[in-house]
């Protein structure tokens, strides 16, 4: 894969954006509603979110575990809104959100030769609606952590192959899928649980390195 990668380099410039690496734990934080309380925001997809529906499709369309998840924020994102109090100019995305549209343009990108990274039609039913979003900007919009303690396992990884490296898609900031692990979308890494105050949430499961997939927490 490297050496097909070099290859291209040599031919034309290829553009890479820089991404946040992101641990699993702080994924884990962003895997339940919105507390709107402490200023907290929920997915901008609202009643079609990934999770709500991934939970429907699977406990039914009145189950307790289904819930739109809470808009996931990245380390430093997260960081700023615990000092100031301030979010994103634009909501965003849950987790799952961001996985499922991430692994559905990189699809588009491999299995179509006509596919143009900045054209919003071909993703308008997956990006974000309140903003004509490109893939171009938006994904990937970070990176995983994979082989450390706190990290995921390479096997729950985007799968990027020579194929794509040698479609234009692959030149411009989608590039960061050539270097930068990311995780897939599968629905089957995700179950759904309801604390014991009532509370739903997804849990990753046989994701990490160290697998410590917890379930409920104990009750007081």
């Amino acid at each position: 894969m490297l050496n097909k990668v070099a290859d291209m380099i040599d031919q034309s410039s290829v553009e890479t954006k820089e991404v946040e690496v992101v641990t699993k734990s702080h994924d884990d934080l962003f895997l339940r509603p919105a507390n709107v309380e402490n200023g907290e925001r929920s997915c901008c997809n609202g009643d079609k979110c990934t999770c709500r529906w991934t939970a429907i499709f699977r406990h039914g369309e009145h189950s307790d575990r289904a819930f739109v998840c809470r808009e996931y924020l990245l380390p430093s994102q997260e960081a700023e809104f615990r000092r100031t109090g301030e979010l994103p100019r634009t909501p965003g995305k849950c987790l799952l959100c961001t996985r499922y549209y991430t692994t559905h343009i990189y699809t588009l990108a491999r299995n179509s030769p006509s596919f143009c990274p900045n054209s919003a039609i071909q993703i308008q039913a997956f990006c974000n609606k309140l903003v004509c979003e490109s893939p171009k900007d938006d994904a990937p919009s970070h990176s995983s952590s994979i082989g450390s303690e706190d990290g995921y396992r390479a096997s729950v990884m985007l799968f990027v192959d020579e194929k794509w490296a040698d479609t234009s898609s692959s030149r411009n900031s989608m590039s960061a899928l050539l270097w930068k692990p990311t995780v897939r979308f599968n629905c089957s890494d995700y179950k759904f649980v309801v604390d014991c105050d009532g509370t739903p949430r997804a849990i990753q499961v046989s994701m990490a390195v160290e697998q410590r997939d917890f379930g409920l927490p104990p009750c007081s």
